[in-house]
């Protein structure tokens, strides 16, 4: 199966960072002041998880390893070797995941 079409969009440069969005939400949630703030010295990937915002919807449904399958895939399209990741809601019990299949 083919992963989902994944809506990001990066600002600014320097050390990576990923924002990972909660349930229900999108990657509007981290434009507050903390995407911006984090901008002014890393470079910030967002993206909306699959079947939230303008990411493309399975039929079949997704599980939380789909998403840290999707979030180890987007690092490597975007060639992001390594991040730091923050995650709100599901997109903190997103991350751990593909930190310990990096290692």
């Amino acid at each position: 199966m083919s992963r989902p079409r994944l809506a990001h969009q990066q600002l600014g440069s320097g050390p990576d960072v990923v924002l990972l969005h909660g349930l229900g939400a999108n990657r509007a949630f981290w434009f507050g002041n903390l995407a911006l703030n984090l901008a002014a010295d890393h470079r910030v990937t967002l993206y909306d998880l699959r079947g939230h915002g303008y990411s493309e919807r399975p039929a079949s449904g997704y599980t939380v390893a789909d998403h840290a399958a999707d979030l180890l895939a987007l690092m490597d399209e975007l060639a992001i070797p390594q991040a730091a990741l923050i995650g709100h809601s599901l997109g903190g019990g997103t991350h751990p995941r593909p930190q310990v299949r990096r290692d």
